[in-house]
């Protein structure tokens, strides 16, 4: 009874353990997709701009 309910608390805090991990790294790969596409949105502007100029 109390053997099981410990070991089942122990198993859901693990399972939180690694969830929240997940999440972090789903969080930093977000962020960095957002960096990588405000950086190519703006080399893309540079290259318009100097085919306009042409």
């Amino acid at each position: 009874g109390t053997q099981t309910a410990a070991t089942d608390i122990g198993e859901v805090n693990r399972g939180a353990a690694e969830t929240g991990s997940a999440s972090e790294e789903v969080l930093n790969s977000a962020k960095t997709l957002s960096s990588e596409s405000t950086r190519l949105r703006a080399e893309l502007d540079r290259f318009m701009a100097n085919i306009r100029a042409a």
